[in-house]
């Protein structure tokens, strides 16, 4: 193993993990959003209820 190589897969195993935490935010992201819409239509509908 060359130092270039070494330093490639190091590149290619943070990018990697980068890549998966990125995922699982931007799921974490939108799972937190639909929760939250739902939460405003149910306070509408109560103050329109109101």
């Amino acid at each position: 193993m060359s130092d270039i190589s070494i330093y490639i897969l190091v590149i290619l195993i943070t990018a990697g993990i980068c890549s998966l935490y990125g995922i699982f935010y931007v799921s974490k992201v939108i799972s937190n959003q639909h929760r939250l819409e739902n939460e405003i239509i149910e306070t509408v509908r109560k103050a329109v209820k109101k």
